[in-house]
């Protein structure tokens, strides 16, 4: 039920995400202000979910699908991308495999695993421009169902398209 909203405040960014009530009104619940090359990030809360998370003072943690996504886009300054993807490390470059969910990225990374590739993650990967054309992979801290998260960099050798077939194959 939620919804986000991405805004240009002059050198600033604000996301601002709105959460759905029981009478089908959204409100915004957070606001998130930051500037793309700074390393700080500002977080407002609106004051009436203070009031209503249940635990006088607990917050819901903001940094969550998508506020962490987007933050990390906007800190890649446009020198990469962080693709929904398993990254393994072959022994000789990292490979990537893309997909949305459900087309086999643990899967395909359990069967490299067992096949001396070793699993970076199975849910999203950094590519990122480490000079001319030299596209290089970076483990991120996102798990996927398989549970792997190594913070490493490899020199891309190769992005797979995956598709969910009838049979593993």
């Amino acid at each position: 039920g939620s919804r986000w909203s991405a805004w240009e405040q002059g050198p600033a960014r604000e996301i601002v995400f709105f959460e759905m009530e029981d009478d089908g009104v959204r409100w915004p619940s957070f606001l998130l202000r930051f500037r793309p090359e700074g390393g700080e990030v500002e977080l407002r809360y609106l004051p009436r979910l203070l009031q209503t998370q249940g635990v006088a003072g607990a917050l819901r943690n903001p940094f969550h699908y998508p506020a962490d996504q987007l933050l990390a886009m906007y800190r890649l300054g446009g020198r990469g991308l962080m693709l929904h993807a398993a990254g393994l490390d072959t022994g000789a470059g990292a490979v990537a495999c893309a997909g949305v969910s459900g087309t086999g990225k643990t899967t395909f990374t359990r069967l490299a695993e067992g096949r001396g590739w070793r699993p970076l993650t199975d849910e999203r990967v950094i590519v990122r421009l480490d000079g001319p054309a030299r596209p290089v992979l970076h483990g991120t801290p996102w798990l996927g169902e398989g549970h792997w998260a190594e913070n490493r960099a490899l020199p891309l050798r190769a992005l797979v398209f995956l598709e969910q077939g009838p049979a593993h194959e």
